[in-house]
């Protein structure tokens, strides 16, 4: 993991496994504890880093899905990709 600091810290998580569905199925409980969010009324406050960058790797070093979520203002936003469509870790539409 590294540690990013544009203005207050951003970890880079990669993870390395042959188990992909267990992974991507997972990545929700990773990341609420790596960054997780206070109650607010706004999406875009209460959360413990700035942004944070998460890409599973395959046995390979070949990503098979990447999440990314950012706060800074004016606007915040994020998304996810994913080498097949059950790799997905969260619903999309």
């Amino acid at each position: 993991m590294k540690l990013h600091r544009p203005r207050q810290l951003a970890p880079e998580i990669v993870i390395r496994t042959s188990r992909y569905l267990d992974v991507s199925q997972s990545a929700r409980v990773w990341l609420d504890r790596v960054d997780p969010k206070r109650r607010t009324k706004e999406d875009r406050t209460g959360w413990r880093f700035e942004g944070f960058y998460l890409r599973a790797n395959d046995e390979h070093g070949v990503p098979f899905f990447i999440v990314f979520r950012y706060t800074r203002e004016p606007g915040a936003g994020g998304g996810q990709w994913a080498r097949t469509e059950r790799l997905y870790p969260f619903d999309h539409g």
